[in-house]
């Protein structure tokens, strides 16, 4: 059981969050007088400490600057600030995370959590193999820094999800890993994930094992858990029900005795009652298990799991047709909560639509008149007018990229047209920027959605012009080239390249530009970026078939390349429900 520290002065709050913690099965205390607080934390030895920034005599971001000094005690700093700078702070101190009031009881539950797996997961590693970093899984060695496992002179490397995902389940070597607890894990990597990416990432995970030589290696719950009802379960069940008629047997046999009826009829009875009673067991059983089977069976056959009841006949038992009747009333009142949802989603969605269809209207009269009257009109307010369309279309297309499937208009694209077009949209712009847009080899044909393609260019080339150098020359270069993978069967495929010699990306950016939200420091320095432009283009790239992906180097470039696969690249993806890794 895990010991949390509770730093606070507020005595309401503080009560709450000890009950809280409690219920979740932590062993909880407090402190109670400020006067020396670092001390008090170092004596306590707790195994996190939850610190808030207003407490009296030192604030909590000095306390904890004094206790980096003595320890490495996990923190989270918990606060009604919502100052960027306060977190800035914090974490620049030392913290483990940062979360401000009102919090959410279950998201500080998950960080809690979170913190605590990663500080036991490092001291775990130091202390079993002496070496930080370093794992044993059969005779493989894992290496966390490397993201390797090697056997011999054979080495798997693995992506950062995918090693994040195996040490999750390596940890819980022969336990059940919930999908929820794996999506914690990425989460506090700070990895955008949601259940479509973990289940590509498992699936990705489970044939790189499998090629390496562990086929078995990851099994999934229902294997487990969910396979079928079992006789020995329902025996275990009843067993109370069973040492009763056992009772009651030897009662009846001793009365028979008793009664001089001979111990032979005696025999005979109890050998009858056991002989009843058991057939009564198995009649039982087998009409139970035929229920829950077809239950637990078609359960794990279909998506929309809360249609399970549809699937099934109504049980003949009375305990079977008491749960169906519960599951019926629950699957209707939630496709009733569904629709009801859907209903009022749509309506938004329609609303916003019809919104930035009609924004456009006077955003394309105000462009066209700056335009006719370039000479009188300063550069300044077409710029702004561009900025305001595309943020209207960023609206538009962020609703529309959720039911994208239903907007899909396949066929053979030529990527010149779909360059020009992005060339003639940004015009304006690369002109009064003074930059260099230098198109070739683009004569190529893809197969995709000519209008999604589009908006996607244009984010990435907005980009490019929004992080330009601001001294020197300019340039955007664009190109297409034609792969073929090595050794394998798929066909060749298209790359096409977005390349600019602006002020680049951060190393600690790079993995975080495809976040929804994310602006990184380019962005908070810049106060232009939304964060949404390249989430939404990673976000249809995943959809359409496409992949994308960012290489920059800080202050030297930023190159994007999109791939186009050939039909035949593309493969199903098993989705599971959970995981666990087998020794």
């Amino acid at each position: 059981m895990s010991r949390i520290l509770v730093v606070e002065d507020d005595e309401v709050l503080r009560n709450e969050l000890i009950e809280l913690l409690r219920n979740e099965g932590y062993e909880a205390e407090y402190i109670s007088t400020f006067s020396d607080t670092a001390g008090q934390i170092i004596k306590s030895k707790p195994d996190l400490v939850l610190l808030d920034i207003n407490i009296p005599e030192l604030n909590g971001e000095l306390v904890l600057r004094k206790l980096r000094k003595e320890t490495d005690i996990p923190v989270i700093m918990v606060t009604s600030r919502t100052s960027e700078s306060d977190e800035v702070l914090s974490m620049s101190y030392g913290a483990d995370d940062y979360i401000t009031k009102p919090y959410n009881p279950t998201i500080l539950m998950l960080r809690i959590s979170a913190v605590i797996k990663r500080t036991r997961k490092q001291d775990s590693s130091e202390a079993d193999t002496g070496e930080k970093g370093i794992y044993q899984y059969r005779q493989a060695a894992v290496n966390t820094a490397k993201g390797t496992l090697s056997r011999g002179e054979k080495e798997l490397v693995l992506t950062k999800n995918e090693m994040i995902i195996f040490l999750s389940l390596l940890n819980n070597i022969g336990k059940i890993v919930s999908r929820d607890e794996l999506m914690t894990a990425l989460w506090d990597n700070e990895e955008y994930i949601n259940d479509n990416a973990l289940t590509v990432n498992i699936s990705r995970l489970r044939a790189k094992l499998s090629d390496f030589g562990y086929e078995d290696a990851i099994e999934t719950r229902k294997k487990q858990v969910l396979s079928c009802m079992k006789l020995k379960e329902y025996i275990k069940d009843e067993l109370f029900k069973i040492i009763l008629i056992i009772v009651y047997i030897i009662l009846i046999c001793g009365l028979l005795c008793a009664f001089n009826f001979g111990v032979q009829m005696a025999a005979l009875m109890a050998v009858l009652a056991a002989i009843f009673f058991i057939i009564m067991f198995i009649w039982d059983f087998c009409r139970k298990r035929n229920f829950y089977n077809s239950l637990i069976d078609n359960t794990q056959r279909i998506d929309k799991k809360y249609l399970v009841i549809e699937t099934l006949d109504e049980p003949e038992f009375y305990e079977g047709n008491l749960v169906y009747t519960a599951m019926y009333d629950i699957n209707k009142s939630m496709i009733e909560h569904i629709n009801q949802y859907e209903r009022g989603q749509q309506d938004f969605n329609d609303f916003i639509e019809m919104w930035v269809h009609e924004i456009k209207l006077p955003i394309a009269s105000l462009t066209l008149m700056c335009h006719n009257d370039k000479e009188h009109i300063d550069k300044k307010f077409i710029t702004q007018l561009n900025r305001l369309d595309d943020y209207a279309d960023k609206v538009l297309y962020y609703v529309r990229s959720e039911n994208a499937e239903k907007d899909y208009s396949f066929g053979k694209v030529n990527l010149k047209t779909i360059i020009n077009k992005t060339a003639v949209k940004n015009k304006d712009i690369i002109l009064s920027n003074n930059i260099s847009l230098n198109v070739h080899d683009i004569d190529t044909y893809v197969n995709t959605d000519a209008k999604w393609l589009e908006f996607i260019v244009n984010q990435i080339i907005s980009n490019s012009i929004k992080y330009k150098k601001t001294s020197g020359e300019a340039y955007i270069e664009v190109y297409s080239e034609q792969r073929q993978d090595s050794g394998t069967d798929k066909v060749g495929y298209a790359v096409l390249h977005i390349k600019d010699n602006g002020i680049g990306i951060p190393a600690k950016d790079i993995d975080k530009v495809f976040i929804k939200s994310y602006t990184g420091s380019n962005g908070r320095n810049n106060a232009k970026s939304t964060g949404m432009g390249l989430y939404i283009a990673k976000n249809m790239c995943g959809k359409l078939g496409h992949n994308i992906e960012i290489k920059s180097i800080e202050g030297e470039y930023t190159e994007v390349e999109i791939t186009f696969y050939g039909d035949s690249y593309y493969n199903p993806v098993n989705i599971e429900k959970s995981d666990i890794i087998k020794n």
